[in-house]
């Protein structure tokens, strides 16, 4: 019941997000704690230099946004784009939040299996 998603957004089909919810933690001795990354959030605020390591990616890249992101601009996802060597997109899901497969898991499955293809 106090799940939330970050950044906030509409939560999608009530089914999809309890099942995130019960599937996103673990217990553990003393309790229970999330199942993600706890480096992602100092990740994500790569300073300008680090842009350069993503010119060392060897492997093709589809990269997928939400028109609606509350965390990724177009512009930023065109700039991160332009730095990968083997790289299409962005390719935008449109009246997409940030969390894609929850405002949008129709056209994501669309978007991927066209990739994929």
């Amino acid at each position: 019941a106090r799940f939330r998603l970050t950044p906030a957004q509409p939560p999608g089909p009530a089914f999809v997000s309890d099942y995130i919810a019960r599937h996103s933690v673990r217990q553990v001795p003393g309790g229970w704690d999330w199942k993600f990354d706890r480096a992602l959030p100092t990740m994500m605020l790569a300073k300008e230099d680090e842009f350069e390591r993503l010119s060392r990616i060897r492997v093709p890249v589809d990269y997928v946004l939400g028109e609606d992101s509350a965390v990724v601009s177009l512009q930023q996802a065109e700039r991160l784009v332009a730095q990968i060597p083997d790289c299409r997109g962005p390719i935008v899901i449109p009246q997409a939040n940030h969390h894609v497969m929850l405002s949008q898991p129709l056209a994501l499955i669309s978007t991927l299996r066209t990739l994929l293809a």
